[in-house]
């Protein structure tokens, strides 16, 4: 598709390259040379060769003929589209292949992207999310995990470093979640991204060496460690008493 528009619209911009229609796109959208060059990666020396190049193309002297030119011709628009979908493009396979369990939602609790991690941290089928509502991907989300998301539509951010979430299969997740807003080149908020990191085996193993370092491992009783925890909080206890007695 993005070859498509560039092989149309490109006879009628006197032969730009793809390389300079992300520049002249960047340009319009009010970025210095410097920042352009950041941006793609390139040092800001070459940027100005390909300004002189599309300058010589379009007929331009400066960068605002250049700009001027495209928006008169009504190739802005196609530019404009271009870099969304180019943008769009480069965010999926960013975000598709994050190692931690990431999701992306419009204002309305849709989903506009999500890793892999996430399908399989809640075992969810191998199949994409994209605009499916999460209410009906997790029926069983409780009323005040929803209260927390339309708190984070106004600008707030949500957090919590160990949270139970019950499934309506009767299954569980343990998880860690920070949920804060994303939004739109305007500032205004374009919907709420959701990271969490599934604990549930951290916890397990937690509360394994927890009974390893505190239990005796044949009889399951208090070990020796354990009873000396115990005895030293009784006799704390007893001083304290004692002392508010005297």
């Amino acid at each position: 598709m993005v070859d498509l528009i560039r092989d149309e619209f490109a006879r009628d911009q006197r032969g730009l390259t793809q390389r300079e229609i992300t520049i002249i796109s960047l340009i319009a959208a009010g970025h210095s040379n410097k920042a352009i060059a950041i941006q793609l990666g390139v040092a800001p020396e070459t940027i100005k060769t390909h300004l002189k190049r599309i300058f010589l193309k379009l007929s331009a002297h400066t960068r605002a003929e250049a700009v001027v030119h495209v928006k008169r011709t009504g190739f802005d628009a196609h530019v404009q589209t271009h870099s969304l979908k180019r943008a769009h493009s480069t965010l999926e396979v960013f975000i598709k292949h994050v190692p931690t369990a990431v999701a992306m939602f419009d204002r309305d609790m849709r989903y506009v992207a999500h890793t892999d991690r996430w399908l399989r941290d809640y075992n969810l089928p191998d199949e994409p999310l994209i605009g499916r509502s999460h209410y009906e991907v997790f029926p069983d989300i409780p009323d005040h995990w929803k209260a927390k998301h339309q708190r984070v539509l106004k600008g707030a951010t949500e957090s919590c470093p160990e949270e139970v979430f019950r499934r309506a299969d009767g299954s569980t997740n343990i998880i860690r979640w920070e949920i804060r807003p994303w939004h739109l080149q305007d500032d205004s908020i374009g919907g709420v991204m959701m990271l969490t990191e599934e604990i549930s085996e951290r916890k397990r193993l937690e509360r394994e060496l927890w009974k390893l370092a505190k239990q005796d491992s044949l009889t399951g009783l208090p070990n020796r460690l354990q009873f000396n925890e115990r005895l030293e909080s009784s006799t704390r206890r007893t001083t304290a008493a004692d002392s508010r007695s005297a």
